[in-house]
């Protein structure tokens, strides 16, 4: 799930459900955070892993079941602390942007903007080490640069 705009008071905290075929099918997907960059981890992609199926099925005798049912084993989320080490050389600082794509077992999230340094206001400059959190469900990292 993701939140595109970026204007002030733009940010979204919602809950997520998606409807199956004729509307008998519901499954949850519980995130309880805010796609904003104004709110919380100022994140506006979620990696969403569903909670419980709601299921309606009508039955021969007219009347109607409901079934829900819980997911046993929805996928861990791990938090990555990724680390950018800009060189001692001149011209080793960029102010382009930093991308971030994870891959794993599963496939991969998708390119996240590095946007924020744990450790300094103006990033990825000569001989700097940026720090920043990243929460997933995947393993190793290889990252993009592009022109601002």
């Amino acid at each position: 799930m993701s939140q595109g705009r970026s204007s002030f008071g733009m940010g979204l905290s919602v809950r997520s459900e998606l409807y199956g075929p004729w509307d008998s099918e519901t499954v949850t997907f519980p995130h309880e955070r805010w796609l904003a960059k104004s709110e919380d981890d100022g994140e506006i992609v979620r990696e969403l892993v569903p909670s419980d199926i709601f299921t309606e099925k009508l039955m021969k005798d007219g009347t109607l079941e409901q079934i829900e049912e819980e997911i046993e084993d929805p996928l861990e989320v791990h938090t990555y602390k990724i680390s950018v080490f800009t060189g001692d050389i001149y011209g080793a600082g960029t102010d382009a942007n930093v991308f971030l794509n994870i891959y794993g077992d599963l496939g991969d999230i998708g390119e996240r903007k590095l946007s924020k340094s744990e450790m300094n206001f103006n990033k990825f400059e000569r001989e700097w080490v940026q720090m920043q959190q990243l929460n997933n469900t995947f393993y190793f990292a290889v990252f993009n640069l592009t022109s601002p």
